[in-house]
């Protein structure tokens, strides 16, 4: 049983970082907005209320993905698998990008924070500030531990255990999103990645227990 949470945890962190991530990128005001568009923007939207939504949401993946990591690389190493030190950078890499994660949704809750709570009368340059800093943290450093992560399982599963299908759909994807995800669009291939695997792993675990 707690195999296969572990497993569907991998399917629920592709839901809500896919959720969590345009939650970030339809609540961040644009570069040219003067202080009172973003104020009031922040003000009618309750737009404090859906960036805390997003904080918990990128909590709840984070803890998601760590489940996920450790259920899969315990599956391979039943399977037969000796490489112990790739499922050690497996959980580093994971936990690197849960840490990034956090940071660029806390970064974006910073900012309807300050609008909420703070006495700024010139919040743009406070906005344009932390927003790239959460912009940068979630496609540079997130992206980078996540391919890391998604590498080293790989690596493991061309070893056996699960398909070794899903071993090449992981390797490309950890190239696009290393590469590639600094773009936005191509960081959609980490739900894709954990996706595919979170399936695979249910599959498997259900033939070892039939």
């Amino acid at each position: 049983m707690r195999d296969r949470l572990g497993a569907l945890a991998g399917i629920g962190f592709a839901i809500l970082f896919v959720l969590s991530v345009f939650l970030i990128a339809s609540g961040l005001p644009g570069g040219e907005d003067t202080n009172a568009i973003i104020a009031r923007r922040y003000a009618e939207s309750d737009r404090f209320a859906s960036t805390l939504i997003t904080l918990y949401s990128f909590m709840l993946a984070g803890a998601g993905l760590l489940w996920f990591l450790a259920s899969l690389t315990l599956h391979l190493r039943r399977a037969g698998a000796r490489a112990g030190a790739l499922r050690a950078l497996a959980l580093d890499g994971g936990l690197i990008c849960v840490m990034a994660l956090l940071t660029a949704a806390a970064a974006t809750a910073a900012i309807a924070a300050s609008i909420e709570f703070g006495e700024e009368t010139d919040i743009q340059p406070m906005v344009a500030s932390i927003g790239w800093l959460g912009s940068v943290m979630l496609t540079i450093p997130a992206m980078i531990g996540a391919g890391i992560a998604i590498i080293a399982i790989s690596l493991e599963i061309l070893r056996g255990g699960l398909p070794r299908w899903l071993a090449w759909l992981g390797l490309g994807c950890a190239a696009v999103i290393i590469l590639l995800g600094w773009a936005f669009m191509p960081m959609l291939a980490l739900p894709l990645w954990t996706l595919a695997a979170g399936v695979a792993l249910l599959r498997a675990q259900s033939g070892g227990s039939a």
